[in-house]
């Protein structure tokens, strides 16, 4: 009787081991946003490590105006969005206009946006095209960012390297840039789109060609600096442009 007692509470003792044991999981599903799944037996793992630019620095959301979500990358001693704004409100919500008018974007000397082709399905990949007038204030980055400084993205072009910048700048690949080089990867994680611009008789142009990212400074009355790459070539230059242009906005930390 004794020697029965004995086993049952044994068995009573080791059943929550058992238990605990039936429920812990035997592998490993990776899910991708194209729908493939993955299954990876535990037993197979040694160990998991993460490759690529430093995501997420001390930031784990980022959000706009909008409540749209940024992912951040730093690179050397910047913090940057990692993609395009895209926000239509400044960061204190008074919304920014959308003119999607050709005749009244020309004369608009106020801030003002426009997606792409004046389609709103742009907004993902290439975030939103703002004159200059609407980063001037500097209210349209998420609190704690700022639209660049001049100096700012030259410091970018010089962590990555002055002799291709763009190698290390763009997305890698002919998805987005069509003639893309193929040294071009993106190592730095900045990931640069070819997002065009509006130009100055609001046509939108370079879509696939050229990303073109403002600086807060004003060079004129009339002109302002923004950053520009193209699809065929590694370099980033800077270069004047008028005021009332489209052109995206990349924002840096405080």
């Amino acid at each position: 009787m004794k020697k029965t007692f004995t086993t049952i509470a044994f068995l009573l003792m080791m059943l929550p081991v058992l238990l605990y044991a039936q429920t812990i999981p035997k592998t490993m599903n990776i899910y991708e946003k194209n729908g493939t799944l993955t299954k990876i037996p535990l037993d197979r793992i040694e160990k998991i490590t993460f490759d690529g630019p430093q995501i997420g620095y001390n930031d784990n959301v980022v959000r706009d105006g909008d409540g749209n979500i940024y992912q951040v990358v730093k690179i050397g001693h910047q913090v940057w969005l990692a993609s395009n704004l895209r926000t239509t409100k400044y960061n204190d919500g008074t919304p920014i206009p959308n003119i999607t008018v050709g005749a009244e974007w020309n004369k608009a000397r106020t801030g003002a946006y426009s997606w792409y082709m004046n389609n709103a399905d742009n907004k993902e990949v290439y975030g939103a095209l703002y004159n200059w007038y609407a980063v001037a204030e500097d209210k349209i980055c998420p609190k704690g960012y700022h639209v660049p400084r001049k100096e700012e993205l030259k410091a970018l072009v010089e962590t990555v390297g002055y002799a291709q910048p763009g190698a290390k700048l763009k997305v890698a690949g002919t998805q987005y840039w069509k003639n893309n080089k193929p040294e071009t990867d993106n190592s730095s994680g900045f990931s640069a789109l070819p997002g065009g611009g509006r130009q100055l008789n609001a046509a939108f142009q370079g879509e696939g060609a050229t990303g073109r990212w403002w600086a807060i400074d004003a060079g004129s009355a009339d002109y302002a600096d923004f950053l520009i790459m193209y699809d065929n070539s590694n370099a980033a230059n800077f270069m004047a442009a008028n005021k009332w242009l489209g052109a995206s906005v990349r924002c840096v930390r405080d």
